[in-house]
């Protein structure tokens, strides 16, 4: 039973080491004092189209990360319930609530 439980948190526990930092490297354009300058404007204009790339391609990742992370949560669920199913004889082996002695 105890290392049932142990593998457990070793699977639960290892995904969450398993992505970098949460950091990113997108950076927010500064708009340009002078807008009147065509030079800077269209330089802006293309500093704000790849923060948004930026921004969605992180989005994305994460949204994936999560995806991993749910899928690895339901397999250990999963294990912990085929366990449940195939090797405890619930509720005779584990009465809920607690059977009083009298």
């Amino acid at each position: 039973m105890r290392k049932i439980i142990a593998l457990l948190i070793v699977l639960s526990g290892s995904s969450a080491f398993a992505h970098g930092p949460m950091d990113h490297a997108c950076v927010a354009p500064e708009r340009p004092v002078d807008d009147t300058d065509d030079v800077l404007w269209q330089q802006f204009v293309a500093e704000i189209d790849a923060f948004r790339e930026c921004v969605n391609a992180k989005m994305q990742w994460h949204e994936q990360a999560v995806q991993v992370h749910n899928d690895n949560a339901r397999q250990v669920v999963a294990l912990w319930n085929e366990f449940v199913q195939t090797s405890l004889n619930a509720p005779e082996d584990f009465p809920w609530p607690e059977e009083e002695a009298e």
